[in-house]
């Protein structure tokens, strides 16, 4: 999983895959060779899931190894804490949002 952001925020909202990949224009394969990094999601596509979601590209599209350096390996705990902490990020993004209407 090359986007563990994205994809429990995806998880968080309940949007299915093959439900983006619809939204997007893309086959069900297509999508997840983007999740696994073997293709690269377009500036557009990322845009479009970051307004989807209520949040940032930069913050949905972060990558594992620029949380941490590339010689380190994280641990399932670690994955678990970082993917709290991106609800978490959503949610407060959320709740600003509607502050603001």
């Amino acid at each position: 999983m090359k986007y563990p952001i994205l994809e429990s925020a995806i998880i968080k909202y309940g949007i299915p895959k093959k439900q983006l990949a619809e939204e997007l224009g893309l086959t069900q394969a297509g999508i997840s060779r983007k999740f696994v990094g073997k293709s690269n999601f377009t500036l557009e596509e990322a845009c479009y899931i970051a307004d989807r979601l209520g949040s940032t590209v930069d913050e949905l599209f972060r990558e594992i190894s620029k949380i941490q350096p590339a010689n380190s390996r994280l641990d399932a705990q670690e994955i678990h804490d970082l993917t709290l902490k991106a609800i978490r990020d959503i949610r407060e993004a959320e709740q600003l949002q509607s502050d603001k209407t």
